[in-house]
């Protein structure tokens, strides 16, 4: 095993660090110093690793790591530098992915791998295989589910999209996962030598893999998310792709934003419309969109946001020659308001290109990004760039979606070896001795800058998942803005207020009693705000 713990050795609160490089905020600062939570060397694998996840198959609070380098899949066991299991991947595939949670509602994870056939190397039309391991049964391949296509041509079509979803997730919050599956069933149509080619896609809600089907729609979603509406109301949020043609001459991708309900019902569709700039002849275009991540993100509102990248590129053609080509994009950020309601907050044209965007839940009214092996540190309520990093020497930099199984935000990759990151803002919002373990206690820390004259990160932790509310009073004790209003998870949390009221409106300077409530507890700190 290969472990390394975390050592703060500064005492001032003012400072941003981010993948171990220090940025420092508007008030300089001596930074702290942070190393990896956790260094892990993947034995066996002999490739770069290029998907991992974990989880804690037998809960003694150590993860399992499962890597794959799009050869092999391993298990590895952090604890006692182990592998637990092994399997070659199924070289025909054009596209995989891993999952390791539970699917079979036995409360043991589980390894599911999807492969994605789009050369039509499986006869007669299957496109696509889930290979199930059961986790209880020491993870033996118990079932193999396959899906076919509706190729209808004679021979072989490579599918443009080629999409595969697997994410789990508890929708019906009973303590079990659902799993969402989704492919792309690709269909073409030859007349002669030319073919039209048709993405129909299908996508399904297992309770559990293999037994119980929840429901079957005939829509292609990608990169799904579990979002909870104001009112509570469960939803499922992804990128829609649906109707795309391709004949020739003409072509047309079409995508867009789709919020649906968790019986798989559509509810509300987000999309930007690709601007017309072909004057006659034909055309080719094409918009992807991508649902980056999901969380309270603005920090004036503590309704949920929905972070959201467009691209859209148009070809314009006079005799089979290219007249005209323009693409564009930007970075949106919508607030969910109900779940058939949404409002558009701001649009960036200049968006942080082909990074991979995530929300931390620790870190409202802000968000992060990474690409190249830099991380960078985003405003919610612009998306103006606040920090990044110097560039780190990986190869690839992943976003762990279930930091509690990892005890990081993210990992880096170089070769086989993984670095577990945890980002801090803050010393005071998190155990320099032992970051991974959750607080046993409910508290409002102090707020940084204080005095401050723009915006304060304010920091509170609870031992217990809660609804917690945090509001700004003035002296008079009259509200002025209220920063929480919800359920929140056990753990440590950090927001940003930016000094303006629940209208949006710059306030006063003077001072200002930031107060929390979560069940029982109660407790204000005073804030000061110069101008």
């Amino acid at each position: 095993m290969k472990r390394e713990g975390i050592t703060i050795k500064s005492q001032i609160l003012k400072s941003t660090l981010i993948a171990g490089i220090s940025i420092v905020a508007s008030v300089h600062a001596a930074s702290p110093e942070m190393s990896p939570v956790g260094v892990y060397y993947i034995p066996g694998s002999t490739g770069i690793i290029e998907q991992v996840q974990f989880n804690d198959v037998d809960n003694d609070g150590f993860p399992e790591i499962l890597a794959c380098d799009g050869e092999k899949l391993i298990l590895y066991s952090a604890d006692t530098d182990d592998i637990l299991f092994e399997s070659p991947l199924d070289p025909r595939h054009t596209h995989y992915k891993i999952l390791f949670d539970d699917i079979n509602r036995d409360l043991v994870p589980d390894i599911l791998v999807g492969y994605y056939y789009g050369d039509g190397s499986l006869p007669p039309d299957t496109v696509c295989r889930l290979d199930f391991y059961d986790g209880a049964s020491n993870f033996t391949l118990s079932e193999s589910l396959f899906f076919e296509a509706e190729t209808g041509a004679p021979d072989p079509v490579v599918s443009p999209s080629s999409f595969l979803t697997l994410h789990s997730f508890d929708l019906a919050n009973d303590g079990f996962n659902q799993l969402l599956f989704s492919y792309d069933r690709y269909r073409v149509t030859a007349f002669g030598d030319s073919r039209i080619l048709v993405t129909t896609g299908e996508t399904s809600l297992y309770y559990s893999l293999g037994s119980q089907l929840g429901w079957n729609r005939p829509v292609l979603l990608k990169d799904a998310r579990a979002l909870e509406a104001p009112d509570g109301t469960p939803l499922i949020v992804g990128n829609r792709y649906d109707n795309l043609v391709f004949s020739p001459g003409d072509s047309r991708t079409n995508a867009w934003i789709e919020i649906m309900s968790t019986d798989g019902d559509s509810i509300q569709s987000i999309a930007e419309p690709v601007p017309s700039l072909c004057n006659g002849g034909s055309s080719a275009t094409f918009s992807a969109v991508e649902c980056l991540t999901v969380g309270d993100i603005h920090p004036v509102s503590p309704d949920p946001d929905i972070l959201v990248r467009y691209y859209w590129r148009q070809i314009c053609y006079q005799s089979d020659e290219v007249s005209f080509d323009s693409c564009g994009s930007s970075l949106r950020l919508y607030r969910v308001l109900a779940p058939d309601n949404v409002q558009l907050l701001w649009s960036d044209l200049s968006p942080p290109a082909e990074s991979n965007l995530n929300w931390l839940p620790r870190f409202a009214g802000q968000f992060f990004a990474a690409r190249d092996g830099v991380v960078y540190q985003l405003d919610g309520l612009n998306g103006e760039l606040l920090a990044c990093g110097e560039p780190m020497d990986v190869d690839t930099i992943i976003w762990c979606l279930r930091p509690e199984h990892s005890g990081g935000d993210f990992v880096t990759v170089k070769n086989q070896t993984i670095r577990v990151y945890r980002v801090d803002l803050s010393t005071d919002v998190t155990n320099p001795d032992d970051s991974h373990q959750l607080p046993n206690s409910f508290a409002l820390h102090r707020s940084y800058p204080n005095p401050f004259n723009a915006s304060c990160v304010i920091g509170y932790s609870l031992s217990h998942s809660a609804h917690t509310t945090i509001t700004v009073h003035n002296v008079l004790g009259q509200k002025v803005a209220t920063l929480v209003n919800r359920h929140k998870p056990t753990g440590y949390h950090t927001l940003t207020w930016h000094g303006v009221d629940d209208h949006g409106k710059p306030v006063a300077s003077g001072i200002y009693l930031c107060r929390m409530v979560a069940k029982e507890f109660v407790d204000s700190k005073k804030l000061l705000l110069i101008k």
